[in-house]
């Protein structure tokens, strides 16, 4: 889907995020263009606009809804993941990219997963993609059910066809 908002407490108020990748897995709980139920994974990407906002008061939110996984994802080749354990966000996971494969700490070829869904998987290098749009193409195109929100897909070690045949 694309654009859809997260109503983190619809019971209380209309209020809601717009992240970047959200996966969710029920599919009674997309109403129009929102979600109001809890999502499995988010992940936002760095912009000098959203960072501060992403770290910390997106960050807190997430928390506080309940979503299980949250990666904060820099264009300048960061990322964090945090998993949630015991209703509080840990990092688990933090990654700094080197794609000169002449360096010691060369990394690019790294393997990511999602922990809930660990066939999902990408190359560190991938996320940061280099593309028309720095802060999200990588990103998005790396994660293959989520691939559609933008104009080409990618697939990732044969999870998606390849959308070109």
């Amino acid at each position: 889907m694309e654009n859809l908002d997260f109503k983190y407490h619809p019971e209380v108020n209309d209020d809601y995020l717009c992240p970047d990748i959200m996966v969710v897995c029920d599919r009674k709980q997309p109403k129009g263009g929102s979600y109001s139920g809890v999502p499995r994974f988010i992940a936002e990407t760095l912009s000098p606009s959203t960072a501060k906002r992403d770290k910390a008061e997106k960050m807190a939110i997430y928390e506080a809804s309940g979503v299980e996984e949250y990666w904060i994802v820099s264009p300048q080749g960061a990322v964090e993941i945090y998993y949630l354990e015991n209703g509080k966000y840990v990092l688990n996971q933090s990654y700094l990219l080197q794609d000169d494969e002449e360096e010691d700490d060369y990394n690019a070829k790294t393997v990511i997963s999602l922990k809930a869904f660990p066939h999902i998987r990408m190359n560190l290098e991938d996320i940061f993609e280099k593309t028309a749009h720095p802060y999200t193409e990588g990103l998005f195109n790396s994660i293959p059910d989520i691939s559609a929100r933008t104009d080409r897909l990618v697939p990732i070690q044969g999870l998606m066809p390849d959308p070109t045949n």
